[in-house]
């Protein structure tokens, strides 16, 4: 990971074979990322507990304390960062764009970042408003400062640094705010990456990572209600991206890529176990980056994997045109499941002792309907504006980056 392997392997678009320019290992990751996401949401909304799963019986049996699996549907965020760092890199090294030299090109990036994330963004912060309106009431807590004032800061993006707001009108926005910093550090980004080269650019950013959640969690600041708030914001969680920009060049680079794919797929099974103990018993301030190298050891074998080998099975290929298929809606459905998993919440007419019983009708109900929302957005606002507003034909890799 280097400068010389970035510059010796940017080409144009047309240069690269179709295979590599459609990428929907891409998409199917995002799919799998949103879905993640969702099963979380629902979980919570059910009363799980983030670590244990509610005691439940099988053949008799009654197991309780169980360790749960679902709460760690939240590290989807993680995976949803590294593929942003990932293929902004790639839309920029493939124009032969080492760094952004020219305010052109900086406002060709900005505009495109503008279309690609806020026509959908912002007619999914009206929606959330009329959910909020007609279901809370006018006293609530969560409210307190109004609706137009939680409102306006989310459509700015600022909602992320108010602890009022972090989380008030969509509690699935939070990591948009993140992304946005993302977008806004991303051109000196690239400009270090290509100064000192893919190695020190994952390390420097990780360690301004961990320095900045390490000092969050000093005692003095730990009774502040900003900390859970400043904790996602930059730097805190600039290496799951730094990860995704770096992967982005070892796709790039034009020696073989077996070794690559061996090395990540040894050390997949060992970053898992690391990721869930920290998680499980670690310091907080640690507890997000372990997944994001487990995030990258799998991108690293699913996407260089596939480089190599080039076709899969006809049912792995089948399963992946699929997966991709709703991924390339997965923008949509990460912002429309929340506020119909909050309707359905505030209807739902399930004792809350039955915690399964809310989980399984939240999945139930919640997927179908979300899953046409989405494809309503995407298809009625999200590339329609996209189209509109760049005045160009959908571009497939400019379409996987966002949210």
């Amino acid at each position: 990971m280097n400068d010389r392997s970035v510059a010796s392997t940017i080409q144009g678009d047309t240069s690269e074979p179709e295979s590599r320019r459609q990428l929907p290992v891409l998409d199917a990751l995002r799919a799998i990322a949103a879905l993640a996401v969702f099963v979380f949401h629902a979980s919570v909304l059910a009363g799980f507990d983030k670590r244990t799963l509610p005691t439940f019986r099988i053949l008799g049996h009654t197991f309780a304390r169980v360790p749960s699996p679902l709460g760690l549907g939240s590290t989807g965020v993680h995976l949803f960062f590294l593929v942003s760092g990932f293929c902004l890199a790639l839309q920029q090294w493939r124009r032969g764009r080492r760094t952004f030299t020219c305010m052109s090109h900086l406002r060709e990036y900005a505009w495109g970042r503008l279309a690609r994330i806020v026509p959908s963004y912002w007619v999914t912060i009206l929606v959330s408003l009329v959910v909020a309106a007609a279901l809370l009431p006018p006293t609530a807590i969560e409210f307190e400062k109004g609706l137009s004032y939680h409102t306006l800061m989310h459509a700015l993006f600022l909602h992320g640094f108010d602890p009022d707001t972090w989380l008030s009108l969509h509690g699935g926005l939070w990591s948009m705010v993140t992304e946005v910093q993302f977008y806004l550090l991303f051109p000196l980004m690239l400009a270090l990456y290509a100064r000192v080269g893919g190695l020190r650019f994952v390390v420097l950013l990780t360690v301004a990572n961990l320095v900045f959640r390490l000092l969050l969690a000093h005692p003095w600041m730990s009774s502040s209600a900003w900390v859970p708030v400043l904790a996602y914001q930059l730097p805190g969680r600039i290496a799951e991206f730094a990860f995704g920009i770096a992967l982005c060049d070892l796709y790039l680079r034009a020696t073989p890529l077996n070794k690559w794919v061996t090395r990540f797929s040894i050390a997949l099974v060992p970053l898992v176990v690391i990721a869930i103990s920290v998680r499980a018993a670690g310091p907080a301030f640690a507890a997000d980056l372990p997944f994001g190298f487990m995030y990258f050891a799998l991108c690293g074998v699913l996407l260089l994997k596939r480089q190599v080998e080039q076709k899969d099975s006809p049912l792995a290929d089948r399963a992946l045109s699929m997966a991709a298929r709703f991924g390339r809606c997965s923008y949509s459905f990460f912002l429309v499941h929340f506020p119909i998993m909050l309707v359905l919440y505030r209807k739902c007419t399930i004792d809350e002792a039955h915690q399964w019983a809310r989980f399984f009708y939240f999945i139930a109900a919640a997927a179908p309907l979300s899953v046409v929302s989405a494809w309503v957005l995407n298809r009625g606002v999200e590339i329609p504006m996209w189209r509109l507003l760049t005045r160009k034909g959908v571009d497939p890799l400019a379409l996987q980056v966002g949210g």
